[in-house]
Protein backbone atom coordinates (compact mmCIF):
# COMPACT_ATOMS: atom_id res chain seq x y z
CA UNK A 1 0.00 0.00 0.00
CA UNK A 2 1.26 3.43 -0.93
CA UNK A 3 -1.08 6.13 0.34
CA UNK A 4 -4.53 4.91 -0.69
CA UNK A 5 -3.18 2.88 -3.63
CA UNK A 6 -2.91 -0.88 -3.41
CA UNK A 7 -1.44 -3.60 -5.60
CA UNK A 8 -1.86 -7.32 -4.97
CA UNK A 9 0.49 -10.13 -5.97
CA UNK A 10 -0.28 -13.78 -5.30
CA UNK A 11 2.52 -16.31 -4.98
CA UNK A 12 3.51 -19.40 -3.04
CA UNK A 13 6.04 -20.40 -0.45
CA UNK A 14 8.58 -23.19 -0.67
CA UNK A 15 10.75 -25.08 1.79
CA UNK A 16 13.81 -23.73 -0.06
CA UNK A 17 13.00 -20.10 0.86
CA UNK A 18 15.62 -19.00 3.38
CA UNK A 19 15.01 -15.22 3.55
CA UNK A 20 18.53 -14.64 4.83
CA UNK A 21 19.31 -11.45 2.90
CA UNK A 22 19.16 -8.47 5.29
CA UNK A 23 18.57 -5.84 2.59
CA UNK A 24 16.42 -7.21 -0.24
CA UNK A 25 13.41 -9.37 -0.91
CA UNK A 26 12.31 -10.64 -4.32
CA UNK A 27 8.89 -11.96 -5.35
CA UNK A 28 9.40 -14.19 -8.37
CA UNK A 29 7.19 -15.45 -11.19
CA UNK A 30 9.61 -18.34 -11.67
CA UNK A 31 10.48 -21.19 -9.27
CA UNK A 32 14.06 -19.90 -8.83
CA UNK A 33 15.14 -19.31 -5.23
CA UNK A 34 18.06 -17.53 -3.59
CA UNK A 35 18.57 -15.88 -0.18
CA UNK A 36 16.54 -12.84 -1.37
CA UNK A 37 13.47 -14.82 -2.50
CA UNK A 38 10.31 -14.31 -0.43
CA UNK A 39 7.78 -15.92 -2.80
CA UNK A 40 7.80 -17.95 -6.02
CA UNK A 41 5.27 -18.65 -8.75
CA UNK A 42 3.84 -15.13 -8.46
CA UNK A 43 1.09 -13.97 -10.80
CA UNK A 44 2.68 -10.59 -11.49
CA UNK A 45 6.09 -9.12 -12.35
CA UNK A 46 7.66 -5.78 -11.46
CA UNK A 47 6.54 -4.46 -14.85
CA UNK A 48 2.93 -4.98 -13.70
CA UNK A 49 3.23 -2.56 -10.76
CA UNK A 50 1.16 0.53 -11.67
CA UNK A 51 3.40 3.41 -12.74
CA UNK A 52 1.68 5.80 -10.29
CA UNK A 53 2.79 3.57 -7.37
CA UNK A 54 6.34 3.39 -8.73
CA UNK A 55 6.42 7.17 -9.16
CA UNK A 56 5.20 7.73 -5.61
CA UNK A 57 7.81 5.35 -4.16
CA UNK A 58 10.58 7.19 -6.04
CA UNK A 59 9.91 10.17 -3.77
CA UNK A 60 12.29 9.77 -0.80
CA UNK A 61 9.62 11.25 1.51
CA UNK A 62 7.18 8.47 0.60
CA UNK A 63 6.82 5.10 2.20
CA UNK A 64 4.84 1.97 1.51
CA UNK A 65 3.55 -1.04 3.38
CA UNK A 66 4.25 -4.58 2.23
CA UNK A 67 1.80 -6.99 3.83
CA UNK A 68 2.45 -10.73 3.55
CA UNK A 69 -0.55 -12.94 4.22
CA UNK A 70 -0.23 -16.70 4.70
CA UNK A 71 -3.32 -18.76 3.95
Amino acid sequence: MVGSQTFRIKGTGDERLLLTNKHDIVLRKTRFTCPRTASIGCDKASSDVPRNIVKELQNDKSSGILRITVE
